[in-house]
């Protein structure tokens, strides 16, 4: 199926291959680590992992942060040299969610591409308000907090950064602050403890899930085996049905 680009093209144009990084041996080891996890999760509930390569990401100059272009297939982040292994972890694991959730499309007459319909727990509709933004990126976050800690504790790759993380765990009180600070000058890895996104959406979503269990009398299990199957497959009623039952209102 053909597929329009240009308007990708227009508003990415500095995001080419001549400003691509080059991604090392550590980095395409935690890009296939990410993959295979996230592989594993969708095959659990269900849904069928869309194929994805190493060339399909693409590294170029900024400052931490993500995309991923449904039409084209792609992911871009931004990122640097200095990147640490489990802040780049971090980084890919959402934009990865966003990948491997379930995807459709608007076509037009000629057959090509469209826009993006739905996209995980996300509804785009054509001349009406989209729904479900904000659930889309607080469980997509939820579950990058997830997995990231789970391959981090579980994957020798990251056990210096893990040491480096409970030593500096000792320096972390109020009257400590100097310390905290002499530590991190004095340690040999670079890292950067960055905070999760979409902090305010992550606390609604387990507020709704809390609503849900109280409203209906179901469990929360049984509440986050309805939205991993919605976002992994296209069984999007069954959240619908539930939401309407405990009268949540869809917003974006």
């Amino acid at each position: 199926m053909k597929i329009e680009a240009s308007r990708f093209l227009e508003n990415n144009s500095e995001k080419t291959s001549e400003n691509e990084i080059l991604k090392t041996p550590e980095q395409l080891q935690i890009i296939n680590l990410a993959i295979n996890t996230i592989s594993e999760l969708v095959t659990k509930y269900g849904g069928v992992p869309t194929p994805i390569n190493p060339e399909q990401i693409h590294l170029v100059p900024g400052n931490y942060s993500g995309a991923y272009y449904p039409i084209m297939q792609n992911i871009y982040i931004e990122t640097d040299s200095s990147v640490s292994k489990l802040d780049f972890l971090k980084i890919r694991l959402h934009e990865l969610l966003h990948f491997f959730s379930y995807n459709s499309f608007f076509i037009n007459q000629d057959q090509t591409l469209h826009k993006q319909h739905r996209g995980g727990l996300k509804i785009n509709r054509i001349k009406k308000e989209n729904i479900f933004h904000w659930l889309d990126e607080a469980f997509t976050e939820y579950n990058a907090i997830t997995l990231f800690k789970e391959i981090r504790d579980s994957n020798s790759l990251f056990l210096e950064e893990r040491q480096f993380i409970e030593k500096l765990s000792a320096h972390m009180s109020p009257d400590k602050k100097d310390s905290v600070q002499s530590f991190i000058r004095q340690t040999p890895i670079r890292f950067a403890i960055r905070k999760f996104h979409y902090e305010d959406e992550r606390r609604d979503f387990l507020e709704l899930i809390n609503t849900i269990c109280n409203s209906c009398g179901i469990s929360e299990t049984l509440v986050f085996d309805i939205f991993y199957k919605a976002y992994f497959t296209k069984q999007l009623s069954p959240l619908i049905r539930l939401l309407k039952a405990a009268n949540i209102k869809f917003t974006n």
